[in-house]
């Protein structure tokens, strides 16, 4: 899970899609690190009741050539173009309802997290009363930017499972010992939040897909790049309302895995409470609440008659203009590249199985992206 961009934003101009319609008011980003639109509460609900975008950066959108990474997982995999966010707020409450089906008592980001507001159970209490394994992958050890939502709980704070460093992702990958279920959870400027460049941030996402595919688990685990938010740019399609219910405005979602339905454009709506829906039918949990229990758990996304399991290398991403230089921890995984056989950094698998939703294996969930292996505190807004 990345953070804060609009569908438009990305894949307005995406073949298939249903992307910027004629006359939409938006022009070519000119800048890769461009400023951060309004995007807090009372800002989502603005924009939801017509009000006009008043940021010139939120009038912007990214083509292939400025986000290659993005739009090759998209042609090579699955792209939804209805996957809205959950809740028509910012982070916290997005990042929080992907563990949790709900936003609990929060509204805007806190500057302290009250626990007795924290809604439970979460997937995680589910995957451990079920005997399933876990872990959360840090693109940066310790989460500073509040994007890891595992981490929001108290009693995970401190828990090694929560706390595994993205080197050890790659090794993990490359060794075929992910868990059932894992959070790869980026860092700034990795995270794709403005004002940090998207072509970072998706080269990290681009560094996660290439290891799960290189590895053992591969044929039976899915990932799914999303982003919790749209950050306030411009998207075309309102929210949805139904049963009372707000979601937030459309982001975009790749569903990468042998099963993904090669070059296909989802139009079901979907939400991250899909991506738990994916989780709990794949392993026979029961939902959390009402929202996950109705979720269709990306169905349109898969076909599991059919795996591709060709490899695949992605495209350099062009140099990020107007953006001062990396930190050498980040600038190291840069320096990795996403074609040839994935390699550790520095710091520091499954049997072909007959799959279907209850089938799946080994996986990615949320954070750069999220993943599921299938089977036989300062806040970022």
């Amino acid at each position: 899970m990345q953070e804060n961009r609009s569908f438009d934003h990305y894949f307005g101009r995406f073949p298939g899609a249903d992307g910027l319609p004629a006359g939409a008011p938006v022009t070519a980003a000119a800048s890769d690190c461009a400023s951060d639109p309004p995007h807090d509460q009372a800002a989502f609900e603005a924009l939801a009741g017509d009000e006009d975008y008043a940021n010139p950066s939120a009038l912007t959108a990214y083509g292939e050539a400025q986000i290659p990474v993005a739009w090759a997982l998209a042609r090579r995999f699955t792209l939804c173009d209805r996957y809205f966010a959950s809740v028509l707020g910012p982070t916290f409450a997005n990042r929080l309802f992907s563990v949790a089906a709900s936003r609990g008592g929060f509204r805007d980001n806190p500057a302290r997290i009250d626990a007795a507001l924290l809604p439970r159970p979460t997937i995680v209490d589910r995957l451990e009363a079920a005997g399933l394994d876990w872990a959360c992958y840090l693109a940066r050890v310790p989460d500073l930017n509040g994007y890891e939502a595992v981490g929001f709980y108290p009693e995970r704070v401190s828990d090694g499972r929560a706390n595994r460093p993205f080197s050890r992702f790659l090794a993990d990958a490359a060794a075929g010992r992910l868990p059932a279920v894992s959070w790869v959870v980026p860092a700034d400027p990795l995270s794709e939040h403005p004002p940090t460049p998207p072509q970072w941030g998706q080269h990290f996402a681009g560094l996660t897909a290439r290891a799960l595919a290189a590895g053992p688990q591969w044929r039976s685990s899915a990932l799914v790049l999303n982003y919790d938010e749209s950050g306030g740019f411009y998207d075309h399609v309102p929210p949805p309302v139904e049963h009372g219910v707000t979601y937030g405005f459309r982001v975009p979602c790749t569903v990468v895995s042998p099963y993904a339905r090669p070059g296909h454009v989802s139009h079901e709506r979907y939400d991250h409470a899909s991506v738990l829906a994916l989780v709990e039918r794949t392993f026979g949990l029961r939902p959390l609440n009402d929202r996950d229990g109705a979720a269709s758990p990306l169905t349109d996304c898969f076909d599991f008659d059919h795996a591709t399991l060709d490899p695949f290398d992605l495209p350099a991403s062009p140099p990020a203009t107007g953006c001062p230089a990396p930190p050498a921890w980040a600038a190291q995984l840069l320096g990795m590249p996403l074609d040839g056989p994935p390699r550790p950094a520095a710091t520091g698998g499954g049997a072909e199985l007959g799959l279907g939703l209850g089938g799946l294996a080994a996986g990615v969930l949320g954070g750069a992206a999220a993943g599921v292996r299938w089977r036989s505190r300062r806040v970022r807004s």
